[in-house]
């Protein structure tokens, strides 16, 4: 709660927030707000993703920290590999992990790669242009994001992901999207709709798994998925 002296600094002043699961926690703390949620690039809105050709490619986005709402690169890393271990369908796909890695963060980054060793089905994407980025989003069949696994939200909202813009580019471009059922996300990604929630990693796999399978469910999802950007995320 904001202590009498906080209350009257702020009397005056309009609160945005970014997603109804950070309005809830800010009200809690006794703070009211409007949510307003981002938009994407209009590149995305716009982009006919019936035309293009998908290739074996599972991609996540998100900056490389350790900290507050971590993208968990190490668990999707360990995720791939189970998946490609337990199934042989996978054995041709990729695991692409792009995004920014500040100064602070080298250390992590670094680890990851160290991990790996010679495995070459893992690639490493680091401070890519907006170009670069956007052709990952065309081409790549899957999209995980993880962010706030195994965290307790009621506890520690700030772990988990406040609202999450990547997961939508990446609806918007015609990736099966799968997304750790937390936060923000449960606003945006409808289960078994357009796109999957997980709560565990076997989830995940499990998922995945099924949505590669059938490949009538795959192009409704990703039809109501390119729908629910267009209509709820544009400008």
């Amino acid at each position: 709660k904001m202590s009498l002296i906080n209350k009257l600094k702020t009397l005056n002043y309009r609160f945005i927030s970014n997603s109804e699961f950070t309005q809830k926690w800010l009200k809690a703390w006794g703070v009211s707000s409007e949510v307003i949620y981002p938009y994407i690039d209009q590149e995305f809105i716009n982009y006919d993703i019936y035309s293009l050709k998908k290739e074996k490619i599972i991609l996540s986005v998100g900056r490389f920290f350790k900290h507050l709402h971590s993208k968990r690169q190490d668990l999707l890393i360990k995720c791939f590999k189970k998946l490609k271990k337990e199934n042989e369908m996978f054995s041709d796909y990729k695991l692409i992990l792009a995004g920014g890695v500040k100064k602070e963060d080298e250390a992590y980054f670094l680890s990851l790669k160290n991990e790996l060793g010679n495995d070459t089905s893992v690639e490493f994407k680091s401070n890519i242009s907006f170009k670069e980025l956007f052709g990952l989003y065309k081409k790549s069949e899957i999209f995980w994001h993880i962010a706030g696994f195994g965290i307790d939200e009621s506890k520690n909202p700030e772990l988990a992901e406040h609202f999450g813009l990547a997961p939508l580019e990446a609806m918007a471009m015609g990736c099966i999207t799968f997304g750790y059922n937390a936060g923000g996300l449960k606003e945006t990604i409808d289960d078994n709709k357009n796109g999957f929630l997980f709560n565990s990693t076997s989830e995940l796999i499990d998922k995945t798994c099924n949505a590669i399978l059938n490949n009538e469910m795959a192009n409704k999802m990703k039809k109501d998925a390119k729908k629910t950007v267009s209509e709820r995320f544009s400008i």
